[in-house]
């Protein structure tokens, strides 16, 4: 089992996260991972003493610079740089531990980082980026992209254009693992399902049209609730949050209101509803179509990560695709990113 934390570039300073994420490394054996976030919503930064978040593209600026004083501090410690020589009392080479000395426009530390790395040197690097500067900051430095789309087609273009990026990067496009959102709605019949589906998705209720709209401005940073529910969806809004997300859902709703755009509502993965053979069906086809490395299951709005889920998707929808071959089911490796790896 693997841990990734999310850790935001514009909150920490790049010497305590290489830090918090080198213990965590050590302490696990190699099992943590960092999910890197710039953050996307002002009432955010204001908990930080800040008004608002600097612009989408300055806020990826700063994320580089931060990954690059991140990874100088995990290697400011060479391999072999611990001897713990009791004879001698000497805990380390102290001509293999070198200050790092980085200055940019928005970060400097001197270095070096007052531990050594974890057993994986690097942990896993996680993000999610969607737009252009999203996606190439990803394909540069990521393990794991968790990619946000409903629609197949763009979900096979978003993983081509990520191995593109990544070759363009000098990466070999096979170690950046395009990892798709998906909420299955899982039920004993297809028919059940369905109904599962209309209740948890349905506009029938107001309290559910509230929650959709504060969860839909949480994610754009956009109060939906200003606008007409039974006028057409604005096709000119802008944001400083999710600019790719706030896109594919003005594109998937142009002529409709806002109502029947919130039954479409944020998806951010494809729709996933039947029984656990036609839900396994449907990601088997996905995976062929896209090339996509695996998925993200999580619970979009409306359903919860109950024991009842949870077992729906580990004892009743994960031994079907082991069945099929599509997981594994065993990880050989002592390393978490040597397992992600590996598949």
């Amino acid at each position: 089992m693997g841990f990734i934390a999310t850790g935001s570039t514009s909150f920490y300073s790049p010497f305590i996260l290489a830090r918090v994420m080198a213990t965590m490394d050590h302490l696990t054996a190699g099992r943590v991972g960092w999910n890197i976030v710039t953050s996307s919503e002002d009432v955010a930064a204001q908990n930080y003493g800040m008004e608002a978040l600097p612009p989408h593209d300055e806020r990826y600026d700063r994320a580089e610079e931060f990954v690059q004083v991140v990874k100088a501090l995990w290697d400011s410690w060479e391999p072999g740089a611990i001897v713990m020589n009791r004879e001698t009392g000497h805990y380390a080479d102290h001509t293999k531990v070198h200050r790092i000395d980085y200055r940019g426009k928005y970060h400097a530390s001197r270095g070096p980082l007052n531990m050594p790395a974890g057993p994986q040197g690097h942990p896993v690097l996680c993000q999610a980026g969607g737009s252009p500067k999203g996606r190439d900051f990803a394909a540069k430095h990521a393990n794991a992209i968790v990619a946000t789309n409903p629609n197949v087609e763009k979900m096979a273009a978003y993983r081509a254009d990520i191995r593109e990026r990544a070759a363009r990067h000098g990466r070999n496009p096979d170690d950046v693992k395009v990892l798709f959102h998906a909420a299955p709605i899982i039920a004993e019949t297809t028919q059940e399902a369905q109904a599962a589906y209309h209740r948890i998705f349905g506009m029938d209720d107001p309290l559910q049209i509230e929650q959709t709209l504060a969860m839909t401005a949480a994610v754009t940073e956009i109060d939906f609730f200003r606008y007409d529910l039974d006028a057409p969806m604005p096709q000119d809004l802008k944001t400083n949050g999710h600019q790719s997300v706030l896109d594919d859902f003005m594109k998937r709703n142009e002529g409709k209101t806002l109502r029947e755009s919130l039954g479409e509502r944020l998806r951010l993965g494809p729709l996933l509803v039947g029984t656990v053979s036609e839900v396994a069906d449907q990601m088997e086809d996905i995976v062929a179509r896209t090339g996509g490395d695996g998925f993200l299951i999580r619970a979009e709005t409306g359903l919860s990560h109950t024991r009842r889920y949870i077992d729906e998707i580990c004892s009743g929808l994960a031994p079907e695709l082991r069945r099929r071959g599509l997981i594994r089911s065993d990880y050989p490796n002592p390393l978490f990113k040597d397992n992600l790896l590996q598949f």
